[in-house]
C-alpha cells in the first residue's frame, strides 16, 4: 500500500495522492469543533432531559396530592357544609342530605335522612355509628342502616346544632341556645346548660374536649370551659385573658393545646396548663384573620370563608393553599384529618390533600420505580460509554504507542496538532483521534 502523504498551505490542506484535496483549514477546524461540540451537546441534552423528566414526576406527585370530588363522583351537591374522616370512613354533609365516600371506586353514596330539610352543619364518626348535626332539625344518628332523630323534645338545648364532639361515652353538642350532652349508653336524655344555669353566652359555635374541660366557642364571650365530671361552667378565655377577638368560630385540640379560630383575630393556641396564648394572623402568614374551621394534628389546618386554607407547622411556619393549588373552592366550611389525609368541605365540592405541607412530599413507590428506570435507561449507559471510551483510549496508548511519521518535518504533519500517528497503516490526528483525511 502506498503511504499517504500530505502538505500544508496557508489556507488549504491537500494530500499528494489526490485522495482528499483542497479542504480549507477553516472548514476542517469547524468540523472538528462541531464533532467535539456535538458530543458535549448530546450529554448536556441528556442531562437536561433527565432533569425535566424527574421534575415532571415530582410535579405529577404534587398534583396527585390533591383530589377533588364533585357531583360527577356522586356528591348530591357541590355545596358541602361539613365533613368528618375517621379510620378510613368519610362522611360529608349537604343541604338536605349526606354522603359516604367509597374508597374502593372513589365515588360517593348519597343518603337522605328522614325529616331533614336543612343543611348538615357538623358530623362526628364513632365506631359503627355516625352523628349528624343540622341547623334546624336537631341531631341525626345513623347506625345499622337505621336513622334516629334527637330534638328539643329529647332535652337538646336547641334544634340549631353548630358542632358535635364525642368523648368518654358522651356526645357533646354546641347549639344556638346553649350546650348539651347525651350519654351514649342507655336511654337517657340530653343534659343542657344555658344562661339560666350560669353560662355567659348561649350562642355557641363549636365544641372540643381537652383534659378535664369541655370547651365551647361562643359568639361574644370567647371560649367557655365546662367540667367533664358534672358539666358545669367553670372558666372563660376571652379578650381579658389575651384572645384577640371574643367571637370564636371553631375549636380543635392536638392533645396539648386548644386551637381557637376567631372571627377577626386569626388562629390562637391556648395552653390550659399555664394560660398562655399564641396568636397567628395574616401578618404571620395566615390566608385570612377569619378562621371558620380548624383541624389539629402534627400540622394545624385552618380554613377561611373565601381565602383558602392555611397549614401551620410546629415551628409556626404558615403555608397558604387555594384553588390554584388544588382546592375545589376558597370557601372552606369544614376540615377533618385522618391518617395523614386532610379533607376539606368547600363551596365547590370535597377536596382531599395527601401530600407534604410546603412541598410534594415523599414520592410514591411507582414514581420511585419510574425514576430508577430512567436512570438505568439513560444515565448509566451514558456513563459506561464515556468510561469505555476512556479505557479504550488508555488501551490504545499502552498497546500502540504513537509514532512520528517517519520523522517528517512538522510542516508535513497534521496542520492542527503538528503530530499524527500511524494506526493500521492509516494516519490519525492524535489530538482529535480522527482519521486523516477527516472524513
Amino acid at each position: 500500500m502506498e503511504e499517504e502523504k500530505f502538505t500544508e498551505a496557508d489556507d488549504q490542506v491537500s494530500f499528494l495522492d489526490g485522495s482528499w484535496s483542497y479542504r480549507h483549514r477553516r472548514d476542517l477546524q469547524s468540523y472538528l469543533q462541531n464533532r467535539e461540540g456535538g458530543r458535549a451537546g448530546r450529554k448536556f441534552l441528556a442531562l437536561w432531559a433527565l432533569i425535566a423528566v424527574l421534575g415532571s414526576l415530582a410535579l405529577c406527585q404534587e398534583e396527585g396530592a390533591w383530589t377533588t370530588f364533585s357531583q360527577q363522583q356522586g356528591l348530591p351537591s357541590n355545596d358541602v357544609y361539613s365533613i368528618d374522616a375517621q379510620q378510613g370512613a368519610v362522611w360529608a354533609g349537604f343541604d338536605g342530605s349526606v354522603a359516604k365516600f367509597e374508597e374502593s371506586n372513589g365515588t360517593w353514596v348519597p343518603y337522605f335522612p328522614p325529616g331533614l330539610i336543612t343543611r348538615i352543619t357538623c358530623i362526628v364518626i364513632r365506631k359503627d355509628e355516625v352523628w349528624f348535626g343540622s341547623f334546624g332539625n336537631g341531631i341525626f344518628r345513623y347506625a345499622n342502616g337505621q336513622w334516629t332523630v334527637y330534638t328539643k323534645e329529647d332535652g337538646l338545648a336547641d334544634n340549631r346544632v353548630k358542632d358535635l364532639a364525642v368523648h368518654d361515652g358522651y356526645l357533646y353538642a354546641a347549639t344556638a341556645a346553649g350546650a348539651s350532652r347525651l350519654p351514649l349508653s342507655g336511654n337517657a336524655k340530653f343534659q343542657s346548660i344555658r344562661m339560666t344555669n350560669g353560662l355567659p353566652d348561649e350562642g355557641l359555635s363549636s365544641v372540643c374536649v381537652l383534659n378535664d374541660r369541655v370547651w365551647f366557642g361562643s359568639k361574644a364571650h370567647g371560649v367557655l370551659g365546662l367540667t367533664v365530671s358534672d358539666f358545669s361552667y367553670k372558666e372563660k378565655v376571652s379578650i381579658e385573658e389575651g384572645l384577640p377577638d371574643s367571637t370564636v368560630l371553631s375549636l380543635d385540640s392536638d392533645g396539648q393545646y386548644l386551637w381557637i379560630g376567631t372571627g377577626s383575630g386569626g388562629l390562637c393556641r391556648y395552653n390550659p396548663a399555664d394560660g398562655t396564648i399564641a396568636v397567628y394572623n395574616k401578618s404571620s402568614g395566615l390566608a385570612d384573620n377569619l378562621v371558620g374551621s380548624v383541624a389539629a394534628d402534627s400540622v394545624v389546618w385552618c380554613g377561611s370563608w373565601g381565602s383558602g386554607a392555611t397549614a401551620v407547622a410546629a415551628d409556626g411556619t404558615a403555608t397558604v393553599y387555594d384553588r390554584s393549588d388544588g382546592l375545589a373552592d376558597n370557601d372552606i366550611r369544614d376540615i377533618s384529618i385522618d391518617s395523614g389525609a386532610v379533607w376539606f368541605a368547600t363551596a365547590g365540592g370535597v377536596t382531599r390533600f395527601g401530600g407534604k405541607v410546603g412541598g410534594g412530599g415523599a414520592l410514591s413507590p411507582i414514581y420511585v420505580a419510574i425514576g430508577i428506570g430512567i436512570v438505568l435507561a439513560f444515565v448509566i449507559p451514558l456513563a459506561m460509554k464515556g468510561r469505555s471510551q476512556v479505557e479504550q483510549s488508555r488501551s490504545v496508548r499502552k498497546k500502540m504507542p504513537y509514532q512520528l511519521c517517519n520523522g517528517r518535518p512538522a510542516e508535513n504533519l497534521c496542520p492542527f496538532c503538528k503530530y499524527n500517528v500511524i494506526r493500521s497503516g492509516r494516519h490519525y490526528c492524535s489530538k482529535y483521534n480522527v482519521r486523516i483525511p477527516f472524513e
